[in-house]
């Protein structure tokens, strides 16, 4: 490049990226979007690399999941750090207004370890300190500790000793401007027994509360519905962290964009909620959980025969139907009421299940079709209405997006 085209081409460059930064969701929420380190494999049903993220469809991109030493002391893999993770973190060089939080724990940790580290005064110092180090070496943002189960090990103490690791954490993180938040389960007979709601939410910026997989199998049941005449919903759950004491501002809603499948024995009284007589339905795990990418073409069309899609008004929750099938599945419309709920009860934000369940290629419609909705819904530039949004603008032709 002749010299005398340089200052053009920085000026282009510059341009770009401004141009670029205004794609950026403006929302005072938090997007806090899931990025699984498995799902870039290709042998994993849908096949994301760090390339394909939008990084202006999330304020947060959480990096699932990092792994502890069985002596407490955090560790990442060399060859995660030089490949996916490198790839990942270099999203900010293309948004740098996103934080990239690393998610330590979930599958990579069993429960018995948890307690273990959290219970070691030795085991917690180790851990604290060898986290601190690696954020800030690699270029993390944030911590997300998730730890689901405690108790289920058996260990009596992991109710105290989750807040003792979370105050910990706190003292170690907050001097150095990193985020530190938790995830937790949704389900309130579970926070009855081992959540410290009140002293988690001291010691954390953000809670992660999985308001999905309330449905265990035995009776078809919506996963996620925002309603539901049981405490298996939303809205319980939400409201019991806000009635035990934790702020509306540190909450993030949970939604997962998957579905769950039943095969029915008896269809003579079909319901869309529960009571149906169902065979546990699959030895594969992805029969019976898919993806909205997967979904999404059935929306679109019609390749089951008699088959029938509908809305629970009551629930906020989709599904579809045969003579042996019922499929509960996260859908636009649902994500619509949920983000009006969020708004109304003034929550600290969503945490999105997962970037790759997403239909991010755009096979069905737009790309990241799910994510798009939440970006309208929070985003200050839309005036959304029911079932439309349009961006808000004087001297722009306005543009308008139906929620399907």
């Amino acid at each position: 490049m002749d010299f005398l085209e340089m200052p053009r081409f920085w000026i282009l460059l510059i341009a770009l990226c401004l141009c670029n930064s205004l794609n950026a969701i403006k929302t005072d929420k938090m997007v806090n979007c899931y990025y699984s380190s498995w799902s870039h494999n290709d042998n994993f049903r849908v096949h994301l690399d760090p390339k394909d993220i939008d990084p202006y469809l999330c304020t947060h991109l959480s990096f699932a999941f990092l792994n502890i030493g069985t002596s407490g002391q955090f560790n990442v893999e060399e060859d995660l750090i030089y490949g996916l993770l490198n790839r990942t973190l270099n999203l900010k060089w293309r948004n740098p207004s996103l934080k990239i939080i690393a998610v330590v724990g979930g599958s990579r940790i069993s429960s018995t370890q948890f307690s273990l580290l959290a219970a070691s005064e030795s085991q917690r110092s180790l851990f604290k300190y060898s986290l601190a180090a690696n954020l800030l070496r690699l270029g993390f943002d944030g911590l997300d500790l998730h730890w689901l189960y405690s108790g289920s090990s058996g260990v009596t103490g992991d109710k105290q000793n989750f807040v003792t690791l979370l105050s910990e954490l706190k003292e170690t993180l907050q001097p150095l401007n990193l985020e530190f938040g938790v995830t937790v389960g949704g389900k309130i007979s579970y926070a009855r027994k081992w959540y410290d709601v009140v002293n988690i939410a001291k010691h954390v910026d953000f809670i992660n509360i999985m308001t999905y997989n309330y449905t265990d199998g035995s009776s078809v049941a919506h996963d996620a519905p925002l309603f539901s005449e049981d405490e298996n919903n939303v809205h319980a759950t939400i409201q019991y962290w806000i009635d035990e004491g934790a702020p509306a501002s540190k909450l993030n809603m949970g939604v997962a964009f998957t579905s769950r499948t039943f095969i029915i024995w008896n269809n003579e009284n079909l319901r869309t909620n529960t009571g149906i007589d169902v065979k546990w339905p699959f030895s594969d795990i992805d029969s019976e959980f898919k993806p909205y990418a997967q979904m999404c073409h059935l929306e679109y069309a019609d390749l089951f025969y008699n088959t029938s899609f509908g809305f629970d008004l009551d629930a906020g929750a989709s599904f579809v139907q045969d003579d042996v099938t019922w499929i509960g599945y996260e859908s636009p419309r649902a994500l619509e009421m949920k983000m009006n709920y969020l708004q109304a009860k003034k929550l600290g934000g969503v945490m999105v299940w997962s970037l790759q369940n997403d239909d991010f290629l755009g096979t069905c419609s737009e790309k990241y079709p799910l994510l798009q909705i939440i970006n309208r819904k929070l985003d200050h530039r839309y005036e959304c209405r029911y079932r439309i949004c349009c961006i808000k603008s004087i001297r722009l032709r306005t543009f308008c997006f139906y929620i399907e």
